[in-house]
């Protein structure tokens, strides 16, 4: 909208098989708060976890480099991944940055975590890794993430299996390969729909 930085839409083309070419179009209903891109970083950048390890990290020597937002519908809510790179700076030498985080955020919460693997694991509560509290947001959150259900190896296996599909979606993305972005994006819907199945309460 003019003026206004929440999303109203979210459109894509497909580029494999009979589908190609074919134009998806997700609408967002105008009276709910959407985050933007603009608007999610942002919120990012206000979490306390997240603002005080960037703060460490920025300072003389060394520079923050943010890597590009991706935003992946999911039925009725958005799943938004931020990498995060490290660059030491000085010495008149360029150096390549490293990853050195991945942020994660879905519904009103926000995580800063090591991998894809882990962060995804805190929202979503898989066995064994503790689930962060809801980061504070002053605008409606787009939908509240799922209560996850007790046990279950299956569960951290759909993370590791969402996290690889996200982690091949990128790099086909960086690669301009659209055919197989497409089918990557593909799987991560149908891996996350699968997840909230199983974190889903009874």
């Amino acid at each position: 909208p003019m003026n206004q930085e929440k999303m109203i839409a979210w459109m894509c083309a497909k580029c494999d098989g009979e589908d190609y070419g074919k134009i998806v179009l997700y609408r967002f209903p105008k009276e709910r708060t959407i985050y933007g891109p603009a608007q999610m970083e942002r919120l990012i950048g206000q979490t306390s976890e997240i603002r005080t390890q960037l703060r460490l990290w920025d300072q003389p020597g060394s520079q923050v480099v943010w890597g590009h937002l991706l935003v992946i519908p999911i039925e009725q809510s958005l799943l938004y991944i931020k990498p995060v790179y490290l660059q030491t700076t000085g010495g008149g030498e360029q150096r390549i940055p490293e990853l050195k985080k991945v942020i994660v955020a879905y519904g009103d919460q926000r995580v800063m975590a090591d991998t894809l693997d882990q962060g995804l694991a805190r929202i979503f509560g898989a066995p064994g890794v503790a689930r962060t509290a809801p980061a504070r947001a002053e605008t409606t959150p787009v939908a509240p993430p799922p209560t996850p259900r007790a046990g279950g190896e299956d569960l951290r296996t759909l993370v590791n299996q969402l996290a690889e599909a996200i982690r091949a979606a990128e790099s086909a993305q960086r690669q301009g390969n659209w055919a197989e972005y497409g089918r990557q994006l593909e799987r991560v819907k149908e891996l996350v729909a699968r997840l909230q199945q199983q974190t889903a309460s009874p």
